[in-house]
């Protein structure tokens, strides 16, 4: 059990916060902190990012404020929003370390061309 399923109790939203994942999900529900409560409940992964938590379920994934407990937004897991994998790590240290290799050899260039003159 993590800190945000043993203060479930402590989750809420504002009038805001309810209006816009009622309109990301396209839900037609009556109480949306219920609703966000039994996704927390049985979510297929949680992750605490620096302040806020995040819960993905199914195809959705929902935003709460880790001190607040205060549900922020939700959206429809998707092309612009998905669960962050493994192989986009190994990735992102790619590009990284090209991006470095790079920098490195065009900075000696500039250099060796300079010395040159």
């Amino acid at each position: 059990m993590n800190d945000l399923t043993a203060n479930l109790d402590r989750l809420h939203t504002t009038q805001m916060g309810a209006k816009r994942i009622l309109r990301n999900l396209d839900l037609q529900v009556d109480d949306i902190v219920t609703w966000c409560k039994d996704v927390v409940k049985s979510a297929d992964s949680t992750d605490q990012q620096g302040k806020n938590w995040y819960v993905y379920k199914n195809d959705v994934v929902i935003t709460i404020n880790a001190h607040s407990y205060t549900i922020i937004t939700a959206h429809p897991i998707g092309a612009k929003v998905r669960v962050i994998r493994e192989s986009d790590y190994a990735c992102q240290n790619f590009c990284i370390e090209r991006y470095i290799s790079l920098m490195g050899k065009n900075r000696h260039q500039k250099v060796s061309s300079t010395i040159q003159r």
